[in-house]
């Protein structure tokens, strides 16, 4: 009987240090989020339109999000990008949100007219043609815009001076200004280019920190975290590891001896 009941008050004894070293494992420190996961995240990532925890419960039902200011275009994820990123073939939202339903959503400024989706021509009427009929000598649209008296002739190469401030880009009707990585296009003379706030804009993919750099921008971390190779994300720095050993020994006869260890 004596022996039945050390045994069981050595499981009892087991079964607490089992749930604090539970205890140790879960608890995320001051100042971050747990996830279901039981990752830990910064408390600021909580509701920030981005999957930190990567299980998706950082962005939970509870979350409120603000709408994008007037310049921006909300994506269904509630991050936020320039108006000019809607529908420019590339997914900025990470959700390809940005790239849906744009021949109705989108209007071409100054014709009213809706956006051909990547890969088409507009014509002058506002209709839609596949950009390889434009100067093939064939009338593709219905106003034969697409057989213009600039075909053939590269404008970026014949002009006696720089058409654009960075990039130009010849069309096959036409040409066009584009910017380096880090700039962006003026959209009143489309032809200059400005600096790219990346961090003011929330598109530099920082975790924590942004500083904006001229053509650039660099992420940084807050105290007890460092910057991971991607250079975008941040790791908790743990504090050094103690390694403690708890033995727990109940005299009992030599086939019913029972010991444990833990690590924390």
């Amino acid at each position: 009987m004596n022996a039945f009941r050390r045994r069981g008050f050595a499981m009892v004894m087991l079964h607490v240090l089992v749930v604090k070293m539970k205890r140790l494992i879960c608890e995320c420190n001051k100042g971050e989020f747990r996830c279901q996961n039981q990752h830990c995240i910064h408390q600021s990532w909580e509701c920030d339109g981005d999957n930190d925890c990567l299980d998706g419960s950082d962005e939970h039902a509870n979350c409120t999000y603000s709408s994008c200011q007037a310049e921006f275009w909300q994506c269904a994820n509630h991050k936020c990008i320039p108006n000019s990123w809607r529908c420019d073939g590339n997914d900025d939202c990470d959700d390809g949100s940005d790239e849906k339903d744009c021949a109705q959503a989108q209007k071409d400024m100054g014709t009213g007219h809706a956006l051909c989706p990547k890969g088409q021509y507009q014509c002058l009427s506002g209709q839609c043609i596949d950009e390889k009929k434009v100067c093939d000598r064939n009338y593709d649209c219905q106003d034969r815009s697409d057989e213009s008296t600039q075909c053939f002739i590269d404008e970026c190469a014949q002009a006696d001076k720089p058409l654009c401030e960075q990039k130009c880009v010849d069309l096959p009707i036409g040409y066009r200004c584009d910017c380096f990585e880090g700039f962006a296009i003026d959209m009143d003379d489309k032809k200059s280019c400005h600096n790219v706030n990346e961090c003011y804009e929330g598109i530099s993919g920082c975790s924590q920190t942004c500083e904006d750099k001229i053509g650039s921008y660099k992420c940084g971390c807050v105290d007890g975290y460092q910057l991971a190779r991607d250079d975008h994300s941040c790791k908790r720095i743990d504090p050094a590891v103690t390694i403690v050993k708890h033995t727990l020994s109940v005299f009992m006869p030599s086939h019913m001896q029972l010991a444990s260890q833990f690590v924390s």
